[in-house]
């Protein structure tokens, strides 16, 4: 290994060894596996894994060998994360203590090395990695099998059925009751998955009877009904994440309409249906502002994901380090905290940041006046306000909010203006909202910003209009009814 150099290994393994390599592995004596997750935080994981629900079934299958040849039953999410373990308590003790291998920690490939739960994930195929075909030392005293589990309905990886064992215990079955475990799984989950799809008909079948051809069709796009011709159950349909205006394989316009708790969809063609002057339907804009919804959604988990959440990430092992070094007297200990409290004070604002972002805490305290102020002090472009003081339900507050963040960011990105003016005032029971600059014009009002703003606005029963002349400057206005 040290010169890189292969001797008599089978193919998988080298290819595994190769990738634990490249993901800087230790393979000495010293190092573990990561632990990614708290006992708390994993039960929780396991509880809402899709596998969770065959934990008896996958007992059943490995149970009696489990004990018979001191083996551990394990399972691990598609990351390679151990959800669950299984066993004689002395063997759980034996691997807890020698490899870290307990319930939280990481033993992807890139997180312990080569072993038969990350080699399974890696490749995609069940696997045996026998002993010293382990990447790190510390595991080669010990054999294991394990075997992928699939998504009957989308195909993708739920996670890995796993028996391991110490090397002098292991038992010439291992492997294949492992992937026969993990295809009774599948089978199960199969069941399921059919069982669901009855409920769904039972429940929606219904509106399968109205004009024109129609789908219902699971969050995976896979149609569980239908009254189109040339579909059937178990094809698939690539439906927009929330729902929404679709396009049929055959060219015809379509609309997919969530539906309930489940979160089905109903796809019927629009042929003819739009209301008048292109407006779009009520079961239109309801599907846009869930898709937005959705969106809106994403995007915080991922800022969460990639921002404040890895700075914490980072802080618990400058911490942990820390801690190591205070025990073993080393004199780095200083420094690895002060790097621990500048990786929390980042988080810290990447939070504040994020929030700011949601819904900004100058808006829910002090107002509409107060949030728009925090927005125009963002702005490079001089701006004049005119905004009323007074409160109005939050729903309608956030509307008008948004409309003037949206105008102001096209006007700092696009307008080229020297001056903008915002103002909010009621009238004749409605609040109304103008935001005016004199820049180059030529706003597109069919923009997916302006779009989801008169959506947004559509909702709350008010009116949205947007003028921008070429060479004339942009007028956004908005006018929202107050509740009496």
């Amino acid at each position: 290994m040290g010169d890189g150099q292969v001797g008599a290994m089978r193919s998988p393994i080298v290819q595994s060894w190769r990738r634990s390599l490249a993901a800087g592995v230790d393979p000495s004596p010293a190092y573990r596996a990561p632990v990614a997750a708290d006992e708390e935080g994993t039960a929780a994981r396991w509880e809402h894994h899709p596998l969770a629900r065959a934990a008896g079934l996958i007992n059943d299958c490995l149970g009696a060998i489990a004990q018979d040849s001191d083996q551990l039953i394990v399972v691990s999410d598609a990351d390679g994360l151990l959800l669950w373990i299984d066993g004689p308590s002395r063997v759980r003790l034996d691997a807890a203590a020698s490899m870290n291998f307990v319930q939280g920690a990481m033993w992807s490939e890139a997180g312990a090395g080569t072993n038969a739960i990350g080699t399974a994930i890696a490749a995609d195929h069940a696997v045996q990695v026998f002993a010293a075909e382990h990447f790190n030392e510390v595991v080669q005293a010990w054999t294991c099998a394990a075997a992928p589990v699939h998504d009957p309905d989308t195909g993708r990886l739920l996670g890995v059925i796993d028996l391991t064992g110490r090397r002098k215990t292991v038992h010439r079955h291992t492997m294949p009751v492992a992937v026969a475990a993990a295809r009774s799984v599948e089978f199960y989950l199969r069941t399921l998955m059919h069982e669901g799809d009855g409920r769904l008909r039972s429940r929606y079948g219904d509106l399968l009877s109205g004009r024109g051809p129609r789908l219902l069709v699971a969050p995976s796009g896979r149609v569980v009904g239908s009254t189109a011709r040339g579909w059937r159950e178990g094809q698939r349909l690539a439906v927009p994440m929330g729902g929404g205006e679709m396009v049929l394989p055959d060219g015809t316009p379509a609309i997919a309409e969530p539906l309930g708790r489940e979160q089905a969809f109903l796809v019927r063609a629009i042929d003819g249906e739009r209301s008048a002057g292109g407006q779009p339907t009520q079961i239109e804009l309801r599907a846009r502002l869930l898709a937005a919804a959705d969106d809106a959604r994403r995007g915080v988990v991922r800022d969460l994901h990639d921002g404040a959440q890895q700075r914490l990430v980072h802080t618990i092992i400058a911490l942990k380090l820390a801690r190591q070094a205070l025990s073993a007297g080393q004199p780095d200990a200083v420094s690895l905290v002060s790097q621990a409290l500048e990786e929390a004070e980042e988080a810290n604002a990447e939070l504040r940041e994020l929030a700011h972002g949601v819904l900004p805490a100058a808006l829910t305290r002090g107002g509409l006046r107060a949030g728009v102020e925090s927005l125009v002090a963002r702005v490079p472009t001089p701006v004049s306000l005119s905004v009323t003081g007074e409160r109005f339900p939050p729903g309608i507050e956030a509307g008008a909010y948004f409309v003037v963040a949206e105008a102001l960011t096209n006007v700092a990105k696009h307008a080229r203006a020297g001056r903008a003016e915002v103002t909010a005032r009621v009238e004749h029971g409605t609040l109304q909202v103008r935001v005016r600059d004199d820049g180059v014009g030529g706003a597109r009002p069919e923009g997916s910003g302006l779009v989801g703003l008169g959506d947004r606005l559509a909702a709350l029963d008010g009116r949205f209009q947007v003028e921008s002349p070429p060479g004339g400057g942009t007028l956004v206005a908005a006018d929202i009814p107050l509740p009496a």
